[in-house]
């Protein structure tokens, strides 16, 4: 779940909230009484809850179906003059719960080396603009094809990121991670993302719109981040998720010269002869 999700979530959620709870405290108590209860409690409990969803990766589609189920109970409860009583809190509950039931991950915790994985994968995502591929989740997490596969999918499955076919390359663009972008970075970002060849400065300027101090200091700040990277030779820039690093070549042992060797056989030194009494 996204930040924008994270938003529309907590809601969606204090709404369904506080409709249901002052339907179901309107006809055993006062008006006063039930507008500021149903706001404390929806307001301390849509935070807990949005911060529940998030941990556990619930989808904002199953969050919304229960939110809408949530806020049609209290609808009826306020019409039928809440026969349950105190009882109403049992119905919501399971309401409540329905979403965590739903997710893919309601069954045991991934193990702590999968959560530092995806710590390590968010990170990464973060420092390279919100884009990867598959190549430099490879290279960088040190994961086989087939690992890092698997791991996209489970982003992408939850949301947390997505696909974006480019020809032969397939992006995976992070939205958390591209929300600690400036408005000008993004624009950026989105624009080499349309042309993966590359762009000069002043295609970019056509393209994004911004003004020359404007691009100049985005760039500068992707650039000391790491997520573009300038091409001397074409004077055009590229995301560096496009050319991930490669392994650090380990230079050759010099070889052993004259000194050394002189060094080493100084360790043996020759006995000198013994003088001879005359």
């Amino acid at each position: 779940m996204n930040r924008q999700e994270a938003i529309a979530d907590g809601v969606a959620t204090f709404i369904s909230m506080m409709v249901a709870l002052m339907g179901a405290l309107l006809p055993i108590a006062s008006f006063h009484e039930a507008i500021f209860l149903s706001f404390l409690a929806s307001l301390y409990g849509s935070s807990a809850l949005v911060l529940a969803h998030r941990v556990a990766l619930v989808s904002l589609k199953h969050v919304l179906i229960s939110d809408a189920i949530l806020m049609s109970s209290g609808l009826l409860l306020y019409l039928l003059q809440n026969p349950l009583g105190g009882w109403a809190a049992l119905p919501y509950a399971i309401i409540i719960g329905m979403p965590f039931l739903a997710c893919p991950l309601a069954g045991p915790r991934p193990p702590p080396k999968a959560r530092k994985l995806d710590a390590r994968l968010l990170g990464l995502a973060v420092r390279y603009g919100g884009v990867l591929t598959k190549a430099l989740v490879v290279s960088e997490l040190g994961l086989s094809l087939e690992e890092a596969e698997v791991l996209l999918a489970r982003f992408c499955r939850h949301g947390e990121a997505r696909e974006v076919p480019k020809g032969q390359v397939v992006l995976y663009v992070f939205p958390s991670a591209q929300a600690s972008l400036s408005r000008a970075e993004l624009k950026i970002v989105e624009a080499l993302m349309g042309d993966l060849g590359g762009m000069s400065r002043d295609e970019l300027l056509n393209a994004t719109g911004l003004a020359p101090d404007e691009l100049d200091n985005a760039l500068l700040e992707l650039s000391m981040r790491g997520a573009i990277h300038f091409s001397l030779s074409s004077g055009e820039y590229k995301l560096s998720c496009l050319s991930p690093p490669g392994k650090p070549r380990t230079r050759p042992k010099p070889k052993p010269r004259g000194g050394q060797r002189r060094g080493r056989s100084r360790g043996k030194r020759r006995a000198r002869p013994v003088p001879r009494a005359l």
